[in-house]
This record gives structure tokens, sequence and C-alpha cells, in this order.
């Protein structure tokens, strides 16, 4: 990351400890990793999340995809390393109460300035970044369907429902899912959703594509069908009912 200039109402005599080593401004929301370095939240955020290409973690089934987990648990998860010392951070960082307030202080018109950009930047009408983030959940439910009283059949039938959520819908142009020898279905509103029943493994494709003007920042994107330059990425997902306890695996 260069660092960033500083603007007109920053230009203040600041303490060499109150600068932030990412962005190189002066700390805003200044947090404190484990192994002692402050660092402004939103720079350590960004450094955790750009250092990844495709940041992934295990949720639970219902729980709602979202681009503001706090900050200790996203990074816990995408086991991020300080950038300063490169130590992983096996526990979380704290957000630093006293130092803020002394910022605040010592540099009131420049940490206003600081606030305000920062604002702007996660409104989308400021910064030089047109990159937007969306978090992505995909995975399963399964069902075990009893075999009828008296029944010889033993062999297990399964119904399930394979999904994909976002944390945001609007940039979504659809999602296409396709089961082997099934064919392919395309949901293009929320719930973006399947369901099926199978006695064997199912292996499920599921194909997300962005609205015209948007490209996925990631190394597995493709081109969409429609030939739009890196609008479309891939997601396996295997559902095997006598292994991973049921629940399926993404590839």
């Amino acid at each position: 990351m260069s660092p960033q200039p500083l603007e007109e109402d920053e230009v203040e005599y600041f303490h060499p400890n109150d600068f932030c080593f990412l962005c190189q401004r002066l700390l805003y929301d200044p947090i404190v990793t484990p192994c002692g370095h402050m660092l402004c939240k939103p720079c350590m955020v960004d450094n955790a999340l750009g250092s990844l290409p495709s940041p992934v973690w295990v949720v639970a089934v219902h729980e709602d995809p979202t681009n503001t987990l706090p900050v200790d648990r996203l990074l816990r998860r995408l086991s991020a390393r300080c950038p300063v010392c490169c130590n992983q951070f096996k526990d979380g960082v704290r957000t630093c109460v006293e130092k803020c307030a002394d910022l605040r202080a010592k540099y009131p018109a420049a940490y206003a300035a600081r606030a305000d950009a920062q604002s702007r930047t996660e409104a989308g009408s400021g910064g030089d970044s047109e990159v937007e983030r969306i978090t992505m959940c995909v995975g399963n439910e399964n069902w075990e369907i009893q075999p009828p009283p008296g029944s010889s059949k033993t062999e297990k039938i399964h119904e399930w429902s394979f999904f994909a959520k976002f944390s945001r819908h609007d940039i979504i142009e659809g999602v296409t899912f396709a089961v082997l020898e099934r064919g392919t279905t395309t949901v293009r509103q929320p719930p973006y959703q399947i369901y099926g029943r199978d006695r064997s493994t199912v292996i499920v494709m599921a194909s997300v594509t962005l609205k015209d003007g948007y490209i996925w920042e990631s190394e597995h994107a493709v081109d969409s069908l429609d030939g739009g330059y890196k609008r479309m990425v891939l997601v396996e997902w295997l559902m095997a009912w006598d292994d991973f306890g049921g629940k399926g695996c993404m590839g």
C-alpha cells in the first residue's frame, strides 16, 4: 500500500507514534495487535482481506452473510498476520479507546478530516478505490427420509437444499445451479436455492453472475456466458451422505 499524502488540514506536527504503519497518515480508530503494534482499524481490515485472494470461513447454515463482521472476529477468521512483524493473530486485536481520545484531543482538525474521509469512503462517495466488498455464503441442508414401516429397503434417501446467500443482492444478475444429469436452473432473485432428492452423492455447480458493469476481483473469476469480462465465479459443492457428516464439502 502506497503512503497517502496528507491533506492540507492534516499538516500538523505529529508524533512518530501517532502514525499508521500502513497508510502513513494519522492513526484513525486505532487498534492494537497482540504483538503490540498500533494501526488504523480500516487499514488493518483492508490489509487482511487484500492478502488473501478469496477469504473463506465456515459459518452456521442460518447465518446471514455480512460485510461488517466485528474486526476481532474477522481477523481471526482470516488467520491474519500483523503487517509489521508478520506474526499470525492467535489472539484478538484490541480497540484502543484511550489512544483514540488522545488523538482527538491532540489533533482535532486532522482527526476530524480522517473521520470525514473514512465516512465518505464507506458510503462509496469518496476515496480512490472503486472496489466494493460482497460476502457470499454457500451450503446445503439435508434430511434423511425414513422408509415406510415394514419396508425391506435399506438404501438411504435424502431430501436436500443447496443455497447461495449474499450480503447484497443489487449487483447479482443471477445464480445458475447445475446438477449432474439434470440440467440447469437459473434463479434471478433471492432466495437463491434449489431442492432435490437423492440416494447417492450429489455434485452441484453454482455459477454466480454479476450485473453488467461489475466484475469479480478474484483469481477464480471467469467471463460470463454472454461474454462479460470476469462477471462470473463458479462454486462446486459435494454432498455425500456417508461423508463429512452429510454436510457437504466445497471443492
